[in-house]
């Protein structure tokens, strides 16, 4: 157990210091469907992170949202109605930790009656946007299997659809926002390209042929705008890329039907090639990227099987979860990871003694966590929970 207070003592250090800035999003709505509207910030690196505001207004009204944060480009979710809010905040940030993190979203998920902008440190978004709704007959067997499903249908066999939210971008660098907006369907291009949810057999040799492709066919694309972004948004994007192609990679073998005697033998150099990355040349846009976050934790999966020399789909927070982590990963996504683990609900002083089985152990991982980085984001919600 010694072991662990040495390692967390050596390797979880540094600090997380930035300067206070602005971030605004602003604009009009057009055919909004609610009297609300809300904006919810999706720090895809640390849920426990997320703020929320709101503002009452017309059907047709204007709208003006500012967040402080600390240095970093924010990632900012626009909906009609709180449902929405919660569902984007479970599926989008929390469900990487639980059993489900591999999963996937389509791009309709950040398109249809949600609207999703990356914005820059001391910058303001000016955008227009129209909700897009319509109502939809319906025959009698779908009704009936809508209503299976939980779907509210109304009297007359009556649906709403809600398509693809029309977004108009204000500012001088238009062409930007809109790349943005297109970068959401490029994990599905690399599914498509491996073919990871076909019925066919697929050899690992095969999947590394059209892993080294796809991967290179995108960032090819992306060079080619490159003059026209900025470094924020070029770095964003391609960390999208780069680590959301070894994310599906992983994800292939996951779901691989020999995934059981794979992790059982050596580890080919090739795979081993495809998903190691340097840690020390993670910038800070890289550390916030949507893709980089949840291949963390599918890379963390894969290490622990290595480990174990045997597939496992999940982990529980634990002492060997903690100690690859910290060996890992990026010494600021340690400490995400270790702080938004403590602060879910599930996880509490309890459960850890009988985790780790040593409550000096636990105290130290609790304290270090906070001292080490002491202007950790999340170190007043760690002190509050623990009552240090």
């Amino acid at each position: 157990m010694k072991n662990l207070l040495l390692i967390i003592s050596i390797l979880l250090f540094g600090t997380i210091s930035y300067a206070q800035t602005g971030i605004t999003i602003k604009g009009i709505v057009k055919d909004w469907p609610t009297d609300t509207i809300y904006a919810q910030t999706m720090p895809f690196y640390s849920p426990h992170s997320s703020k929320l505001k709101f503002q009452t207004i017309k059907r047709d009204s204007v709208f003006s949202f500012t967040f402080n944060n600390s240095g970093k480009p924010l990632v900012i979710q626009l909906f009609s109605n709180r449902k929405q809010v919660k569902t984007n905040r479970e599926r989008l940030l929390f469900l990487n930790f639980t059993d489900e993190y591999y999963y996937g979203h389509c791009n309709k998920f950040y398109t249809y009656g949600i609207a999703t902008f990356l914005i820059e440190p001391n910058k303001t978004l000016d955008v227009v946007l129209k909700y897009n709704q319509y109502e939809k007959k319906l025959t009698n067997k779908v009704v009936e299997k809508y209503k299976k499903l939980g779907i509210k249908v109304s009297e007359d066999n009556k649906i709403n659809i809600t398509s693809r939210m029309n977004i108009k971008f204000n500012d001088s660098n238009s062409f930007q926002d809109k790349y943005y907006q297109k970068s959401f369907g490029l994990d599905d291009k690399v599914d498509k390209r491996l073919e990871i949810y076909s019925y066919k057999s697929r050899s690992i040799e095969a999947a590394i042929v059209s892993f080294k492709k796809i991967k290179q066919s995108l960032l090819d694309k992306l060079e080619l705008e490159k003059e026209k972004l900025s470094t924020v948004f070029y770095d964003y994007i391609k960390a999208e890329i780069e680590f959301g192609a070894r994310k599906e990679f992983l994800k292939f073998i996951m779901l691989d039907k020999e995934k059981d005697a794979f992790f059982s033998k050596e580890i080919p150099k090739e795979v081993k090639d495809i998903i190691e990355f340097d840690k020390t040349k993670v910038n800070q846009t890289t550390l916030i990227s949507e893709e980089y976050n949840k291949f963390l934790m599918l890379y963390l999966n894969f290490k622990l099987n290595i480990l174990n020399k045997e597939y496992n789909k999940h982990y529980n927070f634990g002492l060997q979860k903690i100690r690859t982590a910290i060996r890992s990963f990026p010494k600021e996504s340690v400490y995400y990871f270790i702080a938004n683990h403590l602060l879910l609900p599930q996880i509490n002083r309890d459960y850890l003694i009988k985790t780790i089985k040593n409550e000096e152990a636990v105290d130290e991982l609790i304290t270090k966590t906070i001292t080490k980085y002491p202007d950790g984001e999340l170190n007043d919600k760690l002190i509050e929970k623990y009552d240090l």
